[in-house]
């Protein structure tokens, strides 16, 4: 009796070994240590790697749907890019969209160019009006800034106690009072 006239329940109901007979009568490959359920499948003509090719095939048939945006990216101004110059050019350089035509307020411009001046490039484009998407500073303008020398102003160390603040403070206030109704 040839295997293909032989039906699943008749297949499941023989033994292991006259499984095995049956495919090495065909000669089928098959490993020794495949469960009775995939010899059956293999005796049946069926394999389970015709059908993985075969669901495969039918996800390649599918016609792909293009998946809808549901983040809006974010739109900066230039002056809303961060003061380092460096970093400015790696947000532009991973895709954050940047609109010139974004005009900040005047203390928002006066603040960044502020932090520019102080954390940025001194070569940066956006002190001198020009645009840092356009005008990205080449890699020897960024590997050495000039150093730059804060003004920081002078203190007048007081070397007095909390205590003798405190008096101190109490004393001008009592001054400025006498003043007051003299």
């Amino acid at each position: 009796m040839g295997m293909a006239e032989l039906t699943r329940e008749e297949l499941e109901a023989m033994d292991r070994e006259e499984l095995k007979a049956l495919l090495d009568e065909r000669g089928v490959e098959y490993s020794p240590h495949a469960h009775t359920p995939t010899l059956v499948d293999l005796a049946l003509g069926e394999s389970p790697e015709a059908e993985a090719q075969a669901a495969d095939e039918e996800v390649e048939g599918l016609v792909q749907v293009e998946a809808p945006e549901f983040y809006t990216p974010q739109v900066f101004s230039p002056w809303e890019l961060p003061a380092n110059t460096v970093a400015a050019q790696q947000f532009i350089s991973q895709g954050v969209v940047v609109d010139e035509s974004l005009v900040p307020e005047d203390d928002v411009l006066a603040a960044a160019n502020n932090e520019i001046g102080l954390y940025g490039h001194p070569e940066d484009p956006r002190l001198t009006g020009g645009s840092i998407v356009n005008e990205p500073l080449t890699t020897e303008q960024l590997a050495a800034p000039p150093p730059r020398e804060i003004e920081m102003p002078e203190t007048v160390e007081e070397h007095r106690t909390w205590g003798e603040k405190l008096e101190a403070e109490a004393a001008e206030g009592e001054a400025e009072t006498e003043e007051a109704n003299a």
